[in-house]
């Protein structure tokens, strides 16, 4: 193995280290524009990676980097948009 593909996998797992995923049950969400609502506000965080918002279930799963972005952000910013999580 080449020392660029050593680099680029360290690299890599160092990316992956610093990913974490949060579900959480928001009773607020009902339809489809709250969908909208939450995934967009999420998104534009910087270290967001993935936001899936399930309405029948009420939940919301984040993929982040925490060394970007934190919990306690996310959440707030979910409270403050009218989807306070439990």
């Amino acid at each position: 193995m080449s020392n660029s593909t050593q680099e680029i996998r360290k690299t890599l797992k160092g990316e992956l280290d610093t990913m974490s995923n949060m579900s959480v049950v928001a009773e607020d969400i009902s339809c489809n524009h709250c969908k909208h609502t939450i995934e967009q506000a999420l998104s534009s965080y910087k270290g967001v990676q993935r936001v899936s918002v399930d309405v029948g279930s009420k939940t919301v799963d984040v993929d982040y980097d925490d060394t970007q972005v934190s919990w306690e952000e996310i959440s707030s910013e979910l409270a403050e948009i009218g989807y306070p999580v439990s």
